[in-house]
């Protein structure tokens, strides 16, 4: 039976925020439109957060954080909450960013219940932990335009969660016009590498639209994906894990809402390959966005996902289709034809809850 502990790096504005809500087996669908009430405290935090960040030059900004809620429904209507943090420091001669999520925790009695008697107790769960303790920090500069990505690095928990785990690295050699990567970073030698056209690091690019791109814009995103499986019965017994790897770009697209889809949200976001990513069920993520047309800066602060794919449910139609049919190959087509065998969770609405700035003594001290 394969597992997965998977870690990437396509994080646009928190588009993967749910990677790992696997927990449930049994979907029932409820839609509901995006609620005004809802979006009026995120939209206040929006104005609130671009009237500060406007008071100082992007050289007076010493960090920048960005707190999301999550809000998503599971089967037998439990409806789940988790806070993602998108966090920028000045470190040197330039940036460090980060990317965390807190556990999961029920929005109402019996949604709590269910979890803390069923959920925490799953394999899928304990699959979503041990992801969420991994963490990834992700190293820029100001380039002449944009930031520009220097590295991606991996940081696993103080507990090996297999043998041999180990943690990747991504490396931009502008020198030499090479992505370098690395499946182990402790290793010398890197593992693979591709030529660079412009691309950036999933934070990297969240930031540069934050502060730099207009509102309709494309932007070529660093993508990398590790899966991690057992490939035999021995080896799950053992312990040792079949690890394969996705390193690859990503040619995103944001802007105005031209879909007939939610129109109540005025911009989506969507890549050229046509999904976002083997966890996002649908083709578009839809998202609000405050903006300050003198200074330009941006924020999004509500944003609707159709679901979220479970891969461990996934890999069983998968092989279901191929015992089925084993003379021909399986389409995507055919494994979403019925989502309820698929999804995780759907109806995913992300809403910003508060933000923090902070700039230098100096900048500090003038403000006040």
């Amino acid at each position: 039976m394969r597992m997965n502990n998977r870690r990437f790096f396509l994080r646009y504005a928190g588009l993967s925020i749910a990677a790992g809500f696997l927990m449930f087996n049994l979907p029932s669908f409820t839609n509901s439109s995006t609620s005004g009430g809802l979006e009026k405290k995120p939209r206040e935090q929006a104005d609130s957060f671009l009237v500060r960040i406007s008071e100082n030059p992007l050289k007076e900004i010493e960090s920048v954080s960005l707190s999301y809620e999550v809000h998503m429904v599971s089967a037998l209507n439990v409806r789940m909450k988790m806070s993602a943090t998108l966090r920028m420091e000045k470190k040197e001669k330039g940036y460090t960013s980060t990317f965390k999520f807190t556990e999961p925790e029920g929005k109402d009695i019996w949604s709590w219940l269910l979890l803390n008697l069923l959920g925490k107790h799953t394999k899928e769960y304990k699959e979503l932990v041990q992801s969420i303790e991994t963490l990834l920090i992700e190293r820029f500069h100001i380039g002449d335009r944009k930031f520009m990505t220097d590295t991606l690095e991996e940081f696993l928990p103080a507990k090996n969660y297999y043998p041999n785990q180990t943690a990747i690295k991504v490396y931009f050699n502008y020198d030499e016009d090479l992505v370098k990567f690395w499946e182990d970073k402790k290793q010398e030698s890197f593992s693979k590498s591709m030529k660079y056209t412009d691309q950036v690091g999933p934070l990297t690019g969240f930031f540069n639209y934050l502060f730099f791109d207009k509102r309709r814009t494309r932007m070529r995103i660093l993508n990398v994906l590790k899966q991690v499986e057992d490939s035999t019965a021995s080896e799950a017994v053992s312990g040792k894990k079949m690890v394969h790897y996705l390193f690859e770009s990503e040619v995103a697209y944001l802007g105005f809402n031209n879909t007939d889809q939610h129109t109540e949200y005025l911009m989506n976001a969507y890549l050229e390959k046509g999904n976002l990513l083997d966890i996002i069920y649908g083709e578009n993520i839809y998202y609000q966005l405050a903006h300050d047309a003198k200074s330009n800066i941006k924020v999004p602060y509500a944003a609707r996902i159709e679901g979220i794919i479970s891969r461990h449910k996934k890999r069983n139609k998968l092989k279901m289709l191929r015992e089925r049919y084993p003379d021909r190959e399986i389409s995507e087509k055919e494994i979403f034809a019925e989502v309820d065998d698929v999804l995780a969770a759907w109806n995913v609405r992300v809403y910003l809850k508060n933000f923090n700035v902070t700039t230098t003594p100096r900048a500090a001290m003038s403000h006040e």
